[in-house]
């Protein structure tokens, strides 16, 4: 004879710990977040042995030291070097239900000038930087009951034959995800602007990076974000630290 739908949830919830079914247990009580020093290795697990694959494809296409020959027919009268814009995606999931969300493939921005059909019509690029952000939430018991870390890639130094510094492949993946019973995270990020942070001869471009989590509880909901700001000379800022 089949269980009922309710009996099977009132046997789940009797199995679990008594404490998690207080208020203490759900209430947020502290939270870090914070930058970590990143040692390439992420998080642990899959996820780990896939950032490691994402990072190393990323240098495979940067073979002869990171440099691009220009098309013969690339007409550069067309590109507009000062006009910068974002040919990539301006939001994706991070974490969805407390599941890490990896598509390295199209969850990607740029800033790259307008006109330009591909990244790869640009020269000089530099290896790929990271950063590495990790934010933890204890309960009202100091345990860690949501801790996840998201890395920020970007590949920065690409010009026009000598005019500009741009932006590409700029992603934020998750690194570690670790979400305890009765809560739910998820994350998203979102490109908010792009811009020209040099002039109009020298282009320089500028990147946005609004990282965004919400968890929810059976008692409690809570929305933060991280913002960031990279540059196409590869320098790199925590907008909140500030």
């Amino acid at each position: 004879m089949k269980r009922s739908l309710f009996g099977v949830a009132l046997a789940a919830l009797s199995s679990t710990p008594s404490f998690a079914t207080e208020s203490k247990y759900f209430e947020l009580k502290s939270v870090e977040v914070r930058e970590v020093k990143d040692d390439g290795e992420g998080g642990h697990g899959d996820l780990r042995g896939g950032h490691g694959d994402m990072r190393g494809g990323t240098r495979d296409r940067f073979a002869n030291n990171g440099s691009f020959d220009l098309p013969e027919e690339l007409n550069m009268t067309a590109l507009a070097l000062d006009q910068i814009i974002n040919m990539g995606k301006k939001v994706w999931a991070i974490v969805e239900a407390g599941r890490p969300v990896v598509n390295i493939k199209t969850d990607s921005a740029n800033a790259l000038p307008s006109g330009l059909q591909n990244w790869n019509q640009l020269e000089g690029w530099q290896m790929p930087k990271s950063k590495l952000f990790r934010a933890t939430y204890k309960n009202g018991y100091n345990i860690d009951v949501v801790d996840f870390t998201f890395r920020v890639i970007y590949t920065y130094g690409g010009s026009a034959k000598g005019q500009g510094l741009y932006l590409t492949n700029v992603t934020v993946v998750p690194a570690s995800v670790n979400v305890l019973w009765g809560f739910n995270l998820d994350v998203t990020s979102t490109i908010p602007n792009v811009t020209n942070a040099g002039t109009s001869t020298a282009p320089l471009a500028a990147m946005e990076i609004l990282v965004k989590w919400k968890i929810g509880t059976a008692v409690k909901y809570v929305e933060e974000s991280k913002s960031l700001y990279l540059r196409g000379d590869g320098s790199f800022a925590d907008l909140d630290s500030n």
